[in-house]
């Protein structure tokens, strides 16, 4: 029989082992960082503790088809958006590749037939054809001051604000723009 110190030892042992095995659940998003055992580590550069991972939202997955859909401009401003999340426009009749003067004719068209979901879709990729700059990476957050840029946004805002007349006036002073037909680079 071993002494009782032996087994007053082994049931330390053994209950924190049940300690550790119970509480391993709650703690398994932490980090395991052990300490270096004591003594001369001679050259060893000594590093820092990993710092804990911020526990982040999983990217969406968009599935073609499955997404919410709306026949409507929304989340275009503040007043707008009522939802986190934006749904998907309908796209305008124009080939991806056409000058922003096409995105411009087909929202004009839309507004028209009281599409202003695809009349938004229209214009925005109107407005990421007509941006065509090179900026310095820290300076990418700016707004370009295109004037081309500057006039599709504001049809836009109106748009955004229900305003169609001024939208369709802002598209069209922006379709006279020389650089509106330009073909895309």
């Amino acid at each position: 029989m071993p002494p009782i110190r032996t087994l007053s030892r082994l049931r330390v042992l053994i209950a924190a082992a049940a300690c550790a095995a119970i509480s391993a659940p709650l703690h398994a998003a932490q980090p395991l960082v052990l300490s270096p055992p004591p003594g001369n580590l001679g050259a060893m550069p000594a590093t820092p503790a990993p710092a804990p991972v911020a526990a982040t939202a999983p990217a969406p997955v968009i599935v073609t088809g499955t997404q919410p859909m709306s026949a409507t401009s929304s989340n275009t401003s503040a007043a707008d958006t009522k939802t986190t999340w934006a749904p998907s426009l309908p796209a305008p009749a124009v080939d991806d590749e056409a000058p922003p003067a096409a995105f411009l004719d087909a929202a004009r068209r839309a507004i028209a037939a009281n599409r202003t979901g695809e009349a938004q879709e229209a214009l925005e990729r109107a407005e990421s054809r007509a941006l065509d700059r090179s900026v310095k990476p820290s300076n990418a957050g700016q707004p370009s001051g295109q004037p081309l840029v500057k006039q599709i946004a504001a049809a836009r805002h109106a748009l955004s604000a229900g305003d169609r007349q001024m939208a369709v006036q802002l598209i069209e002073k922006a379709m006279k723009h020389p650089e509106a037909s330009a073909p895309a680079n």
